[in-house]
């Protein structure tokens, strides 16, 4: 997208938003002023972007180095809202290798480093600590596997990490905070704002309000939505892209702070506890309250298809623009020949797809000039006869069939060598081309500000 399509972009979404229902527009404008406030006085635009709590993969963290650019070109701040309402069970992925005789071994090993949700998981300071030290041990006892530039990149990310362990006050802090110090360290300027701080503002108990006191007609047009997302993209799932809303279900959870639990919001408990968003309701409060212009990864959009229904439904508000970004990379291994030939093995799923088909189509691997191609071709003509015995013509085909094969047995031997080499080292040709490690496993240039 270019910078006049970026313009445009803005200039649509501002106008819709400033032209909000008075009570929206007051309490989008408290919001944003909060968010101003407490990160940067004087900004106005906000860029937005967010995810579930865990180490960001290089997909995932684009989006924060794309809002923190955006802001610094519009005059803005990037803000990344850490979605902490979720559960989520955070591991440390990372490449272990082993060195042998005949060759390198090298696999993926993960640490399970605690769970986190709404802020109340503690951290393990002592374990943690130990286990990422395993870390830039192994990282520097490996080093000869890894890209040169790398090495220094992946050392500070983990000691910043290691740093912080003692002044974060859970493990959600510690992750969302180190990420941020490296991204700043680049260029990248981004803030921070907690779900679990957002639903204590007045905007939020507004948004719940507007959809609870009409919560009949909300749930219509939300399961409508729903339904025309599953019919335009022929997803026959229910639970996909969300599941609809049941009767005397509403589109929240409600959390007990008391007991650390969340449960679906309905008629029974929706006083009861504190409300926390669900997937829709959350990408329609940022829309609304939270920014001028949200950026989606690959998957995050899909929400969005139905939000805009029911913004335009439910709240009156045409469609606003977002944006979607993602990136892949592959991590910085060094390029040596073993890493080299692995990663240009093919698929051996693919390999094993083209062995069979040789085996029952093999005039495709010999000349058109060849006899049994001929031969193979006069028989299949024969089945345009009227005249002919199909058995025996059947009979015919499966010999020729059986005589092919045989002339191209040293092809498909060759074919069988690589998919047996591709299949034994299938793991490690996963690890060469993953794209989920933790970001400081790539090229921090390919997805920087810098």
């Amino acid at each position: 997208m270019q910078r006049d399509d970026i313009r445009n972009l803005l200039v649509q979404n501002e106008e819709i938003l400033n032209n909000l229902p008075r009570e929206l527009l007051l309490h989008r404008n408290e919001f944003k002023n909060v968010l101003a406030g407490a990160n940067e006085t004087g900004s106005r635009r906000i860029f937005a972007t967010g995810h579930q709590i865990e180490f960001f993969h290089p997909g995932i963290l684009f989006k924060e180095t794309e809002a923190a650019r955006l802001a610094r070109e519009w005059g803005g701040i990037a803000i990344t809202f850490v979605l902490d309402n979720d559960p989520a069970s955070i591991r440390l992925d990372y490449p272990l290798f082993e060195i042998s005789p005949q060759k390198t071994l090298f696999e993926k090993k993960s640490i399970h480093l605690g769970n986190c949700f709404f802020k109340i998981d503690s951290l393990n300071i002592e374990e943690i600590k130990s286990e990422l030290l395993k870390v830039l041990s192994s990282i520097k006892n490996k080093s000869s596997h890894y890209q040169h530039e790398i090495i220094p990149h992946l050392n500070n990310s983990i000691n910043i990490i290691i740093r912080n362990i003692s002044s974060a006050k859970n493990l959600t802090e510690l992750i969302t905070e180190s990420r941020i110090e490296n991204l700043q360290q680049t260029g990248s300027k981004i803030h921070s704002v907690y779900i679990s701080d957002l639903i204590h503002m007045k905007a939020w108990k507004f948004f719940t309000e507007l959809i609870i006191d009409d919560i009949k007609h909300f749930r219509l047009i939300y399961n409508n939505s729903v339904a025309n997302y599953r019919k335009l993209h022929k997803i026959k799932n229910h639970a996909q892209p969300v599941p609809d809303l049941k009767e005397d279900e509403f589109p929240f959870w409600t959390y007990y702070p008391e007991t650390s639990k969340r449960t679906k919001s309905t008629s029974e408990n929706i006083t009861s506890g504190i409300l926390l968003p669900r997937a829709i309701t959350l990408s329609l409060f940022f829309r609304i309250f939270a920014c001028d212009l949200f950026i989606h990864g690959a998957g995050g959009g899909k929400y969005d298809e139905v939000t805009s229904t029911i913004l335009a439904d439910f709240f009156h508000i045409p469609h606003t623009g977002f944006l979607i970004r993602t990136a892949t990379l592959k991590p910085d291994f060094a390029d040596n020949d073993y890493f080299n030939h692995l990663g240009s093995l093919p698929d051996p799923d693919i390999i094993k797809n083209n062995i069979r088909f040789y085996n029952y189509h093999p005039e495709k691997l010999v000349s058109p000039a060849e006899k049994l191609f001929l031969e193979r071709i006069a028989l299949i003509n024969e089945k345009k006869s009227a005249t002919t015995n199909l058995k025996l013509l059947h009979q015919k085909l499966e010999a020729n069939r059986a005589k092919l094969v045989d002339l191209i047995h040293h092809q498909v031997a060759i074919e069988e060598a690589i998919y047996h080499e591709a299949e034994s080292n299938k793991s490690q040709i996963n690890l060469l081309n993953d794209r989920t490690l933790p970001y400081f496993f790539y090229n921090w240039n390919n997805f920087s500000l810098s």
